[in-house]
């Protein structure tokens, strides 16, 4: 089984972001099966990839906002 927090959208905002400040980053690569830690923790979705770009969100912080709702229910398990 994998670990659902390594794919989360957190892990990869961090990711993004750090790669992002390396000179010579060509190739970035995250874990894409369904994982509700990605796709329902953030209020607005990561990035879409395209013609193999990510774009680096730009807010403030990782440049991502967590959804408060999806947060507490991850929290109560």
């Amino acid at each position: 089984m994998t670990n659902p927090g390594a794919s989360s959208a957190v892990s990869i905002a961090a990711a993004i972001q750090f790669a992002a400040a390396l000179p010579n980053m060509l190739t970035f690569e995250y874990m894409y099966p369904p994982n509700p830690l990605r796709e329902q923790l953030l209020a607005e979705p990561l990035p879409a990839v395209k013609d193999s770009s990510m774009v680096v969100p730009q807010k403030p912080g990782l440049g991502v906002e967590l959804d408060a709702k999806t947060l507490a229910k991850f929290r109560q398990g």
